[in-house]
């Protein structure tokens, strides 16, 4: 399997439970790191959108923002700021995670 497919994989594993057990999300989050990270960085982007896509469905579903969230946050916020090129063409996807991110914790945000 290629790592795109396990990707789409995982991605359509956190669809399909989407917010039926809150109780596993910082379980899963600890367990896809390293893969969501993968995805963001120069070697991973042709799995790049499920990462994002995958971030979004922990952080939707989480009723607190972790620090690993966070760290995600500073990786996608320092790409996109540093016009590093990895992003570029995931612009909604990475917004979409930095929104989701906001709406969890405002007052953390600012």
């Amino acid at each position: 399997m290629t790592a795109e497919g396990l990707m789409t994989a995982i991605r359509r594993i956190l669809q399909s439970i989407s917010g039926r057990f809150p109780e596993m999300y910082p379980q899963l989050e600890e367990i896809l790191e390293q893969p969501i990270l993968a995805t963001l960085n120069d070697y991973g982007t042709e799995s790049t959108d499920e990462g994002l896509t995958c971030l979004c469905e922990l952080i939707y579903n989480q009723t607190a923002v972790s620090q690993r969230m966070w760290n995600f946050f500073q990786l996608i916020a320092s790409s996109l700021m540093e016009d590093r090129g990895i992003l570029d063409s995931y612009l909604d996807s990475s917004f979409a995670f930095i929104i989701n991110l906001m709406n969890k914790e405002p007052q953390t945000f600012k």
